[in-house]
């Protein structure tokens, strides 16, 4: 007997091909699907995740008002008498400037507006503070011995915004904030509920 090998080569390339051949649809699968997800997602008009009804926006400077809607759709901004436009790129990011205004604590409302109309209510006008730190200021209120301040707690004209923590290996272009309990996420009044909940430090 010979041990000649055997004609690896034809049969090689005939199984190469056959895997080639399985991998190819799972791949047209998913980049469909990744498509046909990205396009619904941006079908209608979206905000940033930092906006939201009780927001305070920051007083004596512009204003940039962010989010995502289909490519080419034109979004209007209107807040406090003004109204400003934009179009949406082929990323499906829009975003628009309003200019800046003065102190007011008379809530309005925020109102944006493509193929659907988002609107946000109770929008004050005011300085933001970006609290950040690590476990003292995640100390909250309702962990001190403190009952009276938790107690006597209403200050409606103060808001936070609880940014959860959080670890990514890219940068993101989006936020979300931790639910208040009792209260759903996005910003919330300095009031007895959210006060318990919210940074020592800050209030």
């Amino acid at each position: 007997m010979t041990n000649d090998p055997a004609p690896e080569s034809h049969h090689s390339n005939y199984h190469k091909g056959k895997r080639m051949h399985i991998n190819v649809k799972p791949s047209l699968t998913v980049a469909v699907v990744l498509l046909t997800t990205t396009m619904s997602a941006h079908a209608e008009v979206t905000l940033n995740g930092l906006f939201t009804d009780h927001m305070v926006l920051q007083r004596e400077l512009p204003v940039a008002v962010y989010g995502a809607a289909e490519p080419g759709e034109k979004v209007t901004v209107a807040f406090s008498g003004q109204e400003k436009a934009a179009t949406a790129g082929k990323d499906g990011t829009w975003s628009v400037q309003l200019d800046a205004m003065q102190a007011s604590t008379n809530a309005a409302v925020l109102t944006v507006t493509g193929k659907n109309k988002i609107e946000l209510k109770d929008i004050l006008i005011g300085d933001v503070w970006v609290c950040s730190g690590q476990s003292n200021m995640e100390w909250t209120l309702g962990s001190c011995k403190r009952p009276d301040d938790i107690k006597e707690a209403n200050f409606p004209l103060i808001r936070q915004f609880l940014v959860p923590a959080d670890v990514s290996s890219y940068p993101k272009t989006d936020v979300s904030s931790s639910p208040v309990r009792e209260i759903r996420s996005g910003w919330a009044h300095a009031t007895v509920c959210g006060a318990v909940h919210g940074s020592r430090i800050l209030f």
